[in-house]
């Protein structure tokens, strides 16, 4: 075989490799970002056949802000860690504190919030912990409050499914104090129509960060550096402040009540593609 023939297979060799990767790069572009998101209210819900909720506004504004295609799935908060770290899912959103950052990457801080003991009105705010001795403490069933709440066995500990239920079981008096996320009770107290009065927030316990997160076993790790980025760009433009920023206060109990839209974007959008 002459050395032109040699060249020229070797030249057809390397530009069907590049060719291939192209493609494949193409491809795995293509595919859609899946998220498992929290069905606890009011991160996640369905309503009407739609994924809705604070976490599906901000997977949505991402989505915008990349321009990449995603998927959400709803899902248990507990089902929504096992997804993640068994790589069923590319994505999701989660609480520092409860990330084995052995199995999954820390892609960008989205919002901070407060984890607080809530009893009924009327009763005296405590200084520690240590005064529920004795109590029955509601929590929401899978979710971890971090080592002050998680580890006490001074009081008892009383799994329930949902905030509504809780604040039903307060009022009535069958459980003596709630423990849960600020946003999670603004939101029951605003759907229910509870009066924000029969409440009182006794004991803050933390405030844990809710950060985006990527499986290590994702097919899109290439892609940690275009959500990195596009979180600082929601924060910078103030979007993940407007989906959060109106369950700051407890006495404010507008609540999520629709999802985020992005009207400004989407404008600044179709005045671009004319």
């Amino acid at each position: 075989m002459s050395c032109r023939s040699l060249r020229f297979r070797d030249t057809l060799a390397l530009c069907t490799l590049l060719v291939t990767t192209a493609l494949y790069s193409r491809l795995t572009y293509a595919a859609p970002i899946i998220f498992a998101n929290s069905l606890i209210k009011p991160w996640g819900m369905q309503i009407d056949g739609s994924a809705q909720g604070l976490l599906v506004d901000v997977q949505y504004a991402l989505s915008l802000e990349t321009g990449l295609e995603h998927r959400v799935q709803l899902q248990p908060y507990s089902r929504v860690i096992h997804s993640i770290y068994s790589g069923d899912v590319d994505m999701a959103m989660l609480f520092d504190a409860q990330a084995d950052l052995s199995r999954i990457i820390r892609i960008a801080p989205i919002a901070e919030s407060q984890v607080i003991i809530v009893g009924r009105a009327g009763m005296k705010s405590l200084n520690s912990i240590d005064q529920l001795n004795g109590k029955l403490v509601g929590y929401m069933r899978g979710s971890k409050y971090g080592p002050i709440f998680d580890d006490a066995t001074h009081f008892t500990k009383t799994p329930i499914n949902a905030m509504p239920q809780a604040l039903a079981m307060l009022i009535r008096g069958r459980i003596d104090a709630m423990a849960g996320v600020d946003l999670t009770f603004y939101w029951a107290i605003k759907q229910k129509r509870f009066p924000p009065s029969r409440f009182t927030p006794l004991l803050e316990i933390s405030r844990p960060m809710v950060s985006l997160y990527i499986s290590k076993k994702s097919s899109h790790l290439e892609l940690i550096p275009i959500y990195r980025a596009a979180v600082q760009e929601l924060h910078h433009n103030g979007v993940i402040e407007e989906i959060f920023g109106h369950n700051l206060d407890w006495n404010h109990m507008d609540g999520w009540s629709a999802p985020w839209s992005p009207k400004a974007k989407t404008s600044a959008q179709n005045s671009s593609t004319k």
